[in-house]
């Protein structure tokens, strides 16, 4: 069996000051694996899309991954053939010269301040050619003409950063400037914000725009993946089971679920299993540094002094980690053998 594992979030962005040099800050079973692992940059960054390479689906620099129809799909099950845009309910908030956002899974939304923003939202831009439609409180989508032509980027990419550089580009992206800042006049005056404010809750001042495209046509062009079994929570890994007919699993408390499910099949045949772990991708976007610590304990604990444990019985042939952020680290068991390999600090992984 084989095992792949995206972890978002493993190398932050900067370790000055954290102390991750010293003891507390070392994560030893992690850092072991890596050090015997085999490395390789890989063209694609950030989790989406390299959720999405492992099916088959990669973008150029000039469109979009079609993140707003596979998350759709996930959600609906429809196959429509639109062009489908995701437009997720977010708070955006200024330091002194630069905009940051808060994403909905933050801001508790309820789905009657989803659908009444929503409905306000296609009233006011009824005119527009394009509407809203909303099956989750923290996804919303916007159905939009075939002519329209944007570069936008995935929401995950930009937390803890500056929004400004990655506002929507493309034949019409100037377009959705104006509309995003209209929507924060319209939602500034909104009920909904209102009574969020009242209740000290952040308020749901703008849409983030991004993920234009159609659905993948896999009747007559098949996603192209060897994964098995996938186990994850959010919408892309569901929407991208759903169009591959692969399973989906909830994510277990630890690895030894994934490994009996990878040989419950009496047919004995290899099987790739793939986890998606987000837990640290927001902790290490907003510098949260003591949070991402206890995490990655927990995450040493119960996932990857597991894998070390399964790679020495024989359970696992390869383990493959992601961090998302253009390295795989791909490591066979045979390869625990290196004793030569010293474990390094994951500062200096992070420092190559």
């Amino acid at each position: 069996m084989n095992l792949s594992i995206l972890l978002p979030g493993l190398l932050p962005r900067t370790y000055e000051d954290q102390g991750l040099d010293t003891q507390s800050g070392r994560f030893g079973v992690i850092e072991s694996l890596i050090a015997k692992s085999k490395f390789e940059e890989i063209a694609v960054k950030g989790y989406d899309s390299t959720l999405c390479s492992l099916f088959g689906i990669i973008s150029d620099t000039q469109h979009d991954l079609p993140l707003g129809a596979i998350t759709r799909y996930a959600l609906t099950g429809e196959k429509d053939g639109e062009n489908w845009l995701c437009a997720d309910p977010v708070h955006l908030h200024a330091d002194v010269n630069q905009l940051y956002l808060t994403g909905s899974r933050s801001m508790n939304i309820t789905m009657p301040e989803a659908r009444a923003l929503v409905d306000m939202c296609n009233s006011h831009f009824k005119d527009q050619g394009w509407h809203i439609e909303v099956y989750d409180p923290q996804h919303w989508h916007i159905a939009l003409p075939r002519t329209e032509s944007l570069k936008t980027f995935p929401l995950r990419e930009l937390l803890g950063q500056p929004i400004n550089a990655f506002l929507p580009t493309g034949e019409h992206g100037v377009s959705w400037h104006a509309v995003m800042n209209e929507l924060q006049m319209l939602f500034h005056r909104a009920d909904v914000n209102r009574q969020r404010k009242a209740r000290a809750e952040q308020v749901i001042n703008s849409l983030w725009l991004y993920g234009a495209g159609e659905l993948p046509d896999v009747e007559h062009t098949p996603i192209g993946t060897v994964i098995t079994d996938v186990w994850a929570e959010e919408l892309v890994a569901r929407g991208l089971c759903r169009l591959a007919d692969n399973v989906l699993h909830s994510l277990p408390r630890n690895l030894d679920a994934v490994i009996e499910h990878g040989y419950a099949d009496d047919t004995k045949e290899a099987t790739t299993q793939l986890v998606c772990l987000e837990e640290l991708q927001q902790l290490a976007a907003n510098d949260d540094f003591p949070q991402w610590q206890a995490v990655m304990a927990d995450l040493q604990e119960s996932w990857f002094a597991p894998l070390l444990q399964a790679l020495r019985a024989g359970d696992l042939d390869e383990a493959r980690l992601y961090d998302c952020a253009g390295r795989c680290f791909s490591l066979h068991r045979r390869q625990l053998w290196y004793f030569w390999r010293r474990p390094k600090s994951l500062r200096s992984v992070a420092g190559n």
